[in-house]
């Protein structure tokens, strides 16, 4: 029944490490290599649009499912059925996006820590308000003319709506996901949450967005011998 926060910027790292000593290594002590049991997740965003300003104020990572047993014997996960939303944003704060991708987490680092497993898109032509509760991103955006400043979305002087993009992703424990979404070509669609546009197109195609999977660095105790 592990359930990260919901709150991307409180959820918290979880490590496990498994050795066997004896006697013998009262003097000598075992050696704990910690592994991490879950999957970091990181959202960037980059626009070559020539033609319209996009600003950034949060970021969502939507429908994985977010409660699951892990079983120390076999350092596996058994997936439950509930499935969440989690959320960061930063109103008053926001970032301009460029040709150079930038992270759209608060803060540089600060990434989601969720649990492993295999997303199942959201089907944003099938199931537009999301009842089965597909995975997908979604970007708290503000998008305007760049000649005139003119809003686009939304369509009010000032606000920010969210927009998304449906992932299928296999998230693997001890794995960095970098996602970088690109705006050059469209924003995608109405997030399904939207009981009003969710699942319409916003503004020309669908966003195109690349996925870059890194090793996630085995963390080794930093302070020395532990008593146990």
């Amino acid at each position: 029944n592990y359930v990260p926060a919901t709150d991307v910027s409180e959820q918290q790292d979880f490590i496990t490490a498994t050795a066997t000593g004896s006697k013998t290594n009262e003097a000598t002590g075992v050696a704990l290599t910690f592994k991490h049991q879950l999957s970091q997740i990181e959202i960037k965003a980059k626009n070559t649009d020539d033609t319209h300003v996009y600003k950034v104020q949060g970021v969502r990572i939507a429908q994985p499912v977010s409660k699951a047993t892990f079983d120390f014997g076999t350092s596996t996960w058994e997936l439950g059925s509930d499935k969440a939303i989690y959320e960061v944003t930063y109103n008053g704060s926001e970032k301009t996006l460029g040709s150079s991708a930038v992270s759209i987490m608060k803060t540089d680092g600060d990434n989601a820590m969720l649990i492993p497993q295999q997303l199942v898109a959201w089907d944003s032509g099938t199931d537009k308000s999301n009842t089965k509760k597909g995975a997908y991103l979604s970007v708290l955006i503000n998008i305007t003319e760049k000649d005139g400043g003119d809003p686009v979305y939304p369509t009010e002087v000032g606000q920010y709506g969210w927009a998304a993009v449906a992932i299928d992703t296999n998230w693997e424990a001890g794995k960095r996901y970098v996602y970088t979404l690109d705006f050059s070509n469209g924003a995608g669609k109405g997030d399904p949450e939207d009981p009003e546009g969710g699942g319409d197109d916003i503004l020309g195609s669908p966003i195109k967005f690349s996925v870059e999977v890194d090793t996630w660095k085995p963390a080794d105790d930093p302070s020395g011998d532990i008593e146990m």
